[in-house]
């Protein structure tokens, strides 16, 4: 999931929701830039402190969110 400046989910088939509390962002990747503008941290600083993003699979066109 998490490749060199991104996290990034199978395309196609899910997304990733950013682990921090109250950011609501769900994309198909999760930049190293959305972490540092969004929430002035580096990535590795936010998976240290929430952890990784949860992901979110695609079910026939509706989301499923996979715990």
């Amino acid at each position: 999931m998490k490749t060199g400046e991104v996290w990034s989910a199978a395309v196609g088939e899910s997304f990733l929701v950013c682990p921090v509390p109250d950011c609501k962002h769900i994309a198909p990747i999760i930049t190293k830039v959305h972490c540092r503008m969004h929430h002035n941290m580096e990535r590795e600083e936010i998976e240290k402190k929430y952890g990784g993003p949860r992901i979110v699979k695609m079910n026939g066109g509706f989301s499923n969110v996979d715990h």
